[in-house]
């Protein structure tokens, strides 16, 4: 149809008649000619977001999020911060930070953890000077704004998206200048979860969709538009009611979430949250059916909100038709496309290959300590559901953890396991090795958890695991780098961060394997690698050489011992070269770091390639600031506290530093006028 064709017919879809000064009455002067005086007028007559206690807040910016920002399974989760009174740290380092990324509604865990050590006390000194150094004064408050560590319950978003959504922040987290907060001056969980039915809804996000309709010049959802952005007034039953149905879409949310190894929320996983079938096979279809009609459910919820949210507008069908129409759906769907930090939402697991991997990751997990098999066995009962804005646990659920509440001590492991209260024999010490005469062999200890989980079963179990990886044997699947490693590393990758916490550590050719975990590392983990696994394997190997020469049989198995030696020389070299360094490993460094010094000793080479990139700028000086760095470099990093201050902050090394702090602005007296 022609231009001249759509005027002339009166009923044309493509024909609007609009009053250009209404769009003078919309926040932002957009160019909606497809809006009805009656929609413009919600922008005149409602109250906004930003009223009646309510504000919606920027966050705060780190200037450096490699430095300060870290997932929550790469720190200890004994140094994740203790908030006291006036919203002070009262221990530990790490809070968790609400930092945007996916497009998910109502319910989102929160991946990224903050260091706000003594109260961000490093983080304000790297922005004062900063800016400072920019020449825009030293005021750290101009980019951690109070709120942003208030740490009140409130809402939160994606400030850049392919779309808007809303989802619950819940109290003693902070949120980033990239996931903005909406605040309660109350702090009520009702007016919060109400609100937040009416912002996730199609009304709402088509009237802030009309503020930024030029969609070439507004790539992003900005604190403005949405603190402009009209809300219809909620009365106490229905407000009640909105409630009630978004905390139990809430709860089908979190648990789907429940049965992922990096959730916050995480118990047991997938196949072994469902008991419908026998065979793992059959318990993916019963858990991809479950998901499948929770998705149902919420979308059925969804369809009851957006009915509601339409009327408490008072919209007529007419308007409702406008704003859901294909213009305004895809101008939404344009804001941000562009924006090159939003990440695609995490797809839910459901096909039994992914489902039996996740399933092994559990498994090793078990072994090294890191999850309670009881959960699973039933000896323990699933933990209580917790409020949608409590504070996020310091251990996931499905943690092993001693009465504290803390990661089961090393001690008390030991004796719960000497007293036959525990189910399982762990590998206290943190490590594994791929050796099937070896007492700690991965295999062997992975064919303990099978019997524990499935006893008499667990042989017909462990082969169909295998079936449906393809593979020929759990040890294949872990020996080779694009098994289990490779689908470990993707899993445990989030928000640009990369945190695998089940390392392989190989010689050249992956004859000999030991596996680290992560939450175990000390400055003797590697002494330990040497003198209880390494060098006895070199001394089996040598003895087996010795004999089959004085045999002189099997000659090519003489040629197979002689290579693996000389592997296995190398690797204990090139351990004794990282233990010389010295290598004294903290987890508040994270794991890139951590890890980079053994790059050499991983056969993936992707991540090899990253380890040995993150190596060469640790020698470079670019990342002094990690504790690392000073235990390899200690003069160098002195020298640099000197002139630094934020990096002596991190080492404890104020004393060092010969940069005065800042000094806050003396405040100038105004002169009342007359």
């Amino acid at each position: 149809m022609t231009l001249e064709e759509g005027i002339a017919q009166a009923s044309s879809t493509m024909k609007f008649v609009c009053n250009p000064k209404d769009f003078f009455r919309i926040p932002a002067c957009t160019f909606a000619y497809w809006v009805s005086p009656s929609i413009v007028a919600l922008f005149e007559s409602s109250p906004k977001v930003q009223a009646d206690g309510r504000e919606a807040v920027i966050g705060a910016s780190t200037k450096d999020d490699f430095r300060f920002l870290r997932l929550a399974w790469e720190v200890s989760n004994v140094n994740r911060a203790e908030i006291g009174t006036e919203h002070l740290v009262e221990s530990g380092t790490w809070i968790p930070f609400a930092k945007g990324g996916a497009v998910i509604r109502y319910y989102g865990d929160l991946d990224l953890l903050i260091n706000w050590a003594d109260n961000g006390l490093e983080l304000k000194a790297l922005i004062s000077e900063y800016r400072g150094s920019r020449g825009w004064g030293y005021q750290w408050s101009a980019e951690l704004k109070p709120r942003s560590f208030s740490f009140r319950p409130g809402l939160t978003w994606g400030r850049r998206s392919t779309t808007l959504a809303f989802r619950l922040l819940p109290a003693n987290a902070m949120f980033a200048d990239k996931g903005p907060a909406i605040l309660d001056a109350e702090n009520s969980p009702a007016t919060l979860t109400s609100l937040i039915a009416i912002l996730n809804s199609q009304a709402f996000v088509a009237l802030a969709s009309v503020q930024v309709a030029r969609v070439s010049l507004a790539q992003s959802f900005e604190i403005g538009l949405i603190q402009s952005t009209p809300i219809p007034v909620l009365d106490g039953k229905i407000k009640e009611y909105l409630a009630r149905i978004i905390k139990k879409v809430w709860l089908r949310f979190r648990e789907i979430d429940s049965v992922k190894g990096t959730s916050n929320a995480f118990t047991v996983p997938a196949l072994l949250a469902t008991s419908g079938g026998s065979t793992l096979a059959e318990r993916s279809v019963t858990w991809a059916t479950h998901v499948h009609t929770r998705e149902e459910t919420v979308v059925s919820i969804q369809a009851e909100i957006d009915d509601i949210a339409f009327r408490l507008y008072g919209l007529a069908p007419t308007d409702r038709a406008a704003l859901t129409a294909p213009l305004c759906s895809r101008a939404t769907s344009e804001v941000g496309a562009e924006a090159d930090d939003n990440e695609e939402a995490e797809a839910t697991i459901a096909n039994a290959p992914a489902l039996v991997a996740d399933l092994l990751g559990y498994i090793i997990g078990t072994v090294f300590g890191r999850w309670d098999i009881r959960y699973a066995t039933g000896e323990r009962p699933a933990p209580e559901l917790p409020d949608p804005f409590a504070p996020l646990p310091v251990c996931p659920p499905g943690m092993l953890q001693g009465d504290d509440g803390l990661p089961l001590a090393l001690e008390a492991g030991r004796q719960l396991q000497a007293t036959g209260h525990y189910p399982l024999d762990i590998a206290w010490g943190g490590i594994l090795v791929d050796d099937p005469s070896h007492p700690f062999d991965l295999e062997h200890r992975l064919h303990e958890v099978f019997i524990v989980l499935w006893n008499d079963r667990s042989e017909a179990i462990e082969q169909e695991a295998c079936e449906l990886l393809g593979i020929k044997s759990l040890r294949d699947y872990f020996r080779k780098p694009s098994g289990f490693f490779a689908d470990h590393l993707k899993r445990f990758s989030k928000s640009r961060r990369q945190a695998p916490i089940y390392w392989p550590l190989s010689t050249a050719k992956g004859s000999y394997t030991l596996w680290i975990y992560y939450h175990s590392l000390s400055d003797q983990t590697l002494h330990t690698a040497l003198a209880d696994f390494v060098d006895p394997k070199i001394k089996n190997v040598r003895a087996e050489i010795s004999l089959l020469r004085e045999s002189n049989n099997n000659r090519g198995r003489l040629e197979e011992l002689l290579d693996l030696e000389g592997e296995l020389l190398d690797f204990r070299a090139e351990i004794e070269r990282i233990i010389k360094l010295p290598w004294q490993p903290n987890l508040n460094d994270g794991v890139l770091i951590t890890a980079a010094p053994l790059w050499r000793l991983f056969r993936l080479p992707k991540w090899q390639k990253d380890l040995k990139a993150c190596w060469d700028k640790l020698e470079k000086g670019e990342y002094d600031w990690a504790h690392l760095a000073y235990s390899i470099w200690p003069k160098r990093v002195e020298e640099v506290c000197k002139k630094d201050r934020s990096i002596a902050i991190a080492h404890g090394l104020e004393h060092l530093c010969q940069v005065e702090p800042p000094k806050p602005k003396a405040k100038r007296d105004r002169k009342k006028a007359e």
